[in-house]
């Protein structure tokens, strides 16, 4: 059956088969449902989301051990079977257009066999959805937030009103606008309803609570919506609508299999006979965590809030090139690939003698930066070294020099390409941040704070455009000179 499909293959499909792209996709995605199905059993209960271990799940280091050796084992099998047949070292003329799907198709297998934990992961956050629905969430989670207007829980977490209220942004601007706009009337109305109560001295107030413990804009109540029902309840004396709230709550933390600190009664007196809602008593629900030194503790919540996290990370839509997560794997998927590539279009004593010379390139580098008094130097010295690398192998092999040394400097320089767009862009980024920081008289100008926020916002798009920029640089560039390297006599 497996002859057969590889005779298949190699009379109409030669690339596929000399890449072994069914082979490796039918064991990567194998190896990609058994982390799935792992991260989909490690979660029994919701209860177990608030736990520290489940916290650390992800960084953990036997999970991290396990995706490594199966990363590992995938990759040299797959490596001693793609590497025993080169056209381009067995002469065998091939197009441009071979070459950039073979290496379109190496990033890919490499991105799937580094990638098992997202699969981890995504089984982990399946579990969540299955377990409970989005609108679920939307009631746990606003029912959370609002709960901090009502229970003091410490000290530290009291997140009191400054001299501006509790308005949303850009409210103070609108109080003053002199239209008779329905929008400004009805900022007014939320600025006015969500003011502060007057200062108590030495006691904070259940009226000057302003925040949101789970941020979720999209699909929560905001802290100001939340301060004008508090405010609301409270200042109309609503003692039946705060009791049902709370009832509902323990009811959720029940629900949760979580543990119900709530009582119901002591709380209510709080607000009895206080018209100046002061806080009397603080809540601590955080459980000790020992960390074996003595008098040493770590603090962990051990409440709704982890549970909350983790369902507002498992309901969330991701952007494909926003992901922390996607970035930080295709970079070293395309890392890996132009290592693989390269070896692939040139020879293996020129590719030793690359890593050997980029090593003690790295040594001499790191030395130079360490000693010199100029903390700017780094980028542009990665940005001179690609463009020299690019410039040496280009001469080289257009002029038919030294043919080992002239694919000395092409792999140097396909090796480069990793970092060329993200050393530009930080460079950038610092620059603007410089600017912003440096303002003259310490005054921060509105326009360079702008664009520093522009480029710190968008890191990951200009990474993403980095990766589109490898690709272009090895179809239009790195291959078409490794081509003309392979006809150059030796």
């Amino acid at each position: 059956m497996i002859k057969k499909i590889n005779q298949y293959l190699v009379v109409n499909f030669p690339l596929i088969w000399n890449i072994r792209l069914l082979w490796a996709i039918i064991g990567l995605k194998a190896l990609h449902l058994i982390y799935m199905l792992m991260g989909y059993l490690a979660l029994e209960h919701y209860s177990d989301l608030s736990t520290y271990e489940y916290r650390q799940m992800f960084n953990s280091a036997g999970l991290i051990s396990f995706s490594l050796l199966s990363s590992l084992f995938f990759m040299i099998i797959w490596l001693i079977y793609y590497f025993r047949n080169n056209p381009l070292k067995s002469i065998y003329p091939v197009s441009s257009v071979y070459l950039i799907k073979e290496f379109f198709l190496v990033v890919v297998i490499c991105f799937m066999a580094i990638s098992f934990i997202m699969s981890f992961k995504m089984g982990f956050k399946l579990k969540i959805t299955h377990m409970t629905s989005k609108d679920k969430y939307i009631e746990y989670a606003n029912a959370h937030n609002l709960s901090f207007y009502f229970i003091a829980y410490d000290e530290n977490r009291m997140y009191y009103l400054n001299d501006e209220g509790c308005y949303p942004p850009d409210v103070s601007m609108n109080r003053s606008d002199p239209s008779g706009s329905s929008n400004f009337i009805q900022v007014n109305k939320i600025a006015e309803e969500a003011m502060p109560a007057s200062e108590i001295p030495g006691r904070p107030c259940y009226l000057n609570y302003c925040n949101n413990e789970i941020d979720d804009t999209a699909n929560l109540r905001d802290q100001y919506e939340n301060h004008i029902i508090a405010n609301r309840w409270l200042k109309n004396n609503r003692l039946d609508s705060i009791r049902l709230f709370l009832v509902n709550y323990s009811a959720i933390l029940k629900e949760l299999e979580l543990d119900n600190f709530i009582n119901t009664d002591t709380l209510m007196k709080e607000y009895e006979n206080n018209p100046n809602f002061q806080v009397w008593t603080f809540h601590d629900h955080q459980p000790n965590y020992y960390s074996g030194e003595e008098d040493t503790y770590y603090y962990y919540d051990n409440d709704l809030s982890n549970v909350l996290e983790n369902m507002k990370s498992a309901h969330e839509r991701v952007v494909f090139f926003k992901s922390d997560e996607i970035i930080r794997y295709l970079f070293f998927a395309f890392g890996f690939s132009l290592l693989i590539f390269s070896f692939r279009l040139t020879k293996l004593k020129s590719w030793v003698i690359a890593l050997l010379s980029l090593m003690l390139w790295g040594i001499i580098t790191g030395m130079y930066l360490t000693f010199s008094r100029s903390s700017n130097d780094g980028e542009g010295l990665f940005i001179i070294y690609s463009i020299g690398f690019g410039l040496c192998s280009t001469l080289l092999i257009f002029n038919k020099a030294n043919k080992l040394l002239s694919a000395v400097f092409l792999n140097l320089f396909t090796w480069s390409l990793i970092y060329v767009i993200p050393v530009i862009y930080e460079y950038i980024k610092d620059h603007a941040r410089r600017k912003y920081n440096n303002s003259e008289d310490m005054i921060k100008s509105p326009e360079a704070e702008k664009l520093y926020e522009f480029y710190r916002q968008n890191e990951n798009t200009a990474h993403f455009l980095g990766f589109v920029f490898i690709f272009l640089m090895v179809s239009f560039v790195i291959i078409p000179l490794a081509k003309k390297w392979q006809a150059n006599p030796e």
